[in-house]
């Protein structure tokens, strides 16, 4: 009886284990779709889209590539300003965003006097991407969200000439914004100041919560499923709701159809989502970068541009970071989805006001030499 008793015990112990085993092995090894191209008829309107001169670069707007040490190419882009002591704004896109994404603001910073950027992410846009193999080229894949600091100083380094010029301004959005939180955490002093735009810094993980969520990332890393899509990630898909501006990411139709109609047009440039391994750095790096004591270190003046109606990321993470750092202003956006700037003109403009006048404010005032001063 004793005999019996221990063998249910032992199954009734193991089988839960063994359907968890199950459940993270499916999540890590299930099979994946793989890439397709759009249809035809998509490629045409996408093309019919972007002929809107708002997706038109700033002028002089060239692009180049930024090689790491480990190899690895960063595509960025400028145009420069007339003024060589003018600000200059590098913005770094969100996630599956590329550079294009951003002309329409980009173009509007660029004519207020300002030499803008724009670089992407390793693993983004059409820098050198996470996993070899056309089955993996959506994939967004890292290990440790320190990497992406370590590129943004660099980049923004005496090396690369960029900091010959007037005060350097380090911005992004959603991704691109958490990459900049965590390189002035890692390096206060790789920029003059730091503009955060709706930054990943709380992500919304339902149905667990944030410990859940990396439990669970954690968990299928370790068996080896590391490179596997997150469950709701996988290849671009292409359905026509793609071209009507609909989506959680702006609410202006004819913004949102552009952001669309970019990745339709730039097939080497297509994302598709993240990777368990990509999700396991992301939550240990926002966990980071929400550290009091690690905020504190930052003093270079910081903008952050919070939509407080954003289905993404949590705006009030966002405000609870902002409040730890000495130096941290933020405008609050009522009713404001998360990119700003494919909101409707009247948002557009209150974010674009709020970035411009935050980076032309960097400009030190010009020194005035008196008569009796000269002496």
């Amino acid at each position: 009886m004793k005999r019996i008793l221990l063998g249910i015990g032992l199954a009734l112990i193991g089988l839960p284990a063994i359907l968890l085993g199950a459940a993270l092995f499916w999540l890590g090894y299930a099979p994946e779709a793989k890439p397709t191209s759009p249809p035809a008829d998509q490629l045409a309107r996408a093309a019919t889209i972007l002929a809107d001169p708002r997706w038109t670069p700033p002028a002089g707007w060239t692009f180049g590539e930024y090689t790491r040490p480990d190899g690895v190419t960063l595509r960025f882009g400028s145009a420069q300003a007339p003024s060589p002591e003018a600000p200059i704004f590098v913005y770094v896109p969100g996630f599956t965003n590329i550079i294009e994404q951003g002309y329409e603001f980009l173009s509007d910073l660029h004519e207020r006097g300002i030499t803008v950027y724009s670089i992407e992410l390793r693993g983004q846009g059409g820098s050198t991407r996470g996993l070899p193999g056309a089955e993996n080229h959506q994939k967004s894949w890292l290990r440790d969200f320190r990497t992406y600091a370590e590129d943004l100083t660099g980049f923004l380094s005496e090396e690369t000439g960029l900091r010959r010029g007037g005060p350097v301004i380090l911005g992004g959005l959603s991704l691109g914004g958490h990459a900049v939180l965590r390189t002035a955490v890692e390096f206060p002093d790789s920029a003059d100041a730091f503009a955060l735009i709706a930054p990943a810094v709380g992500l919304r993980t339902a149905p667990f919560d944030a410990k859940g969520a990396l439990l669970l990332a954690q968990s299928v890393s370790f068996i080896g499923g590391g490179k596997h899509y997150v469950p709701g990630h996988g290849p671009r898909s292409w359905g026509p709701e793609r071209l009507d501006g609909i989506g959680a990411c702006g609410s202006d139709p004819a913004r949102a159809a552009g952001l669309q109609a970019w990745a339709i047009a730039r097939s080497e440039t297509r994302m598709g989502g993240g990777t368990f391994d990509w999700l396991k750095a992301f939550l240990k790096s926002a966990a980071l970068v929400r550290e009091s004591e690690n905020l504190a270190r930052i003093s270079a003046p910081i903008l952050l541009i919070n939509p407080l109606a954003d289905a993404t990321v949590l705006p009030e993470a966002s405000t609870s970071a902002c409040k730890a750092i000495k130096n941290c202003r933020e405008l609050a956006m009522a009713d404001t989805q998360h990119c700003p700037f494919t909101d409707p003109q009247p948002k557009y403009d209150a974010a674009l006001d709020a970035l411009s006048g935050f980076i032309l404010a960097q400009v030190p005032p010009p020194i005035i030499v008196t008569e009796s001063a000269t002496r």
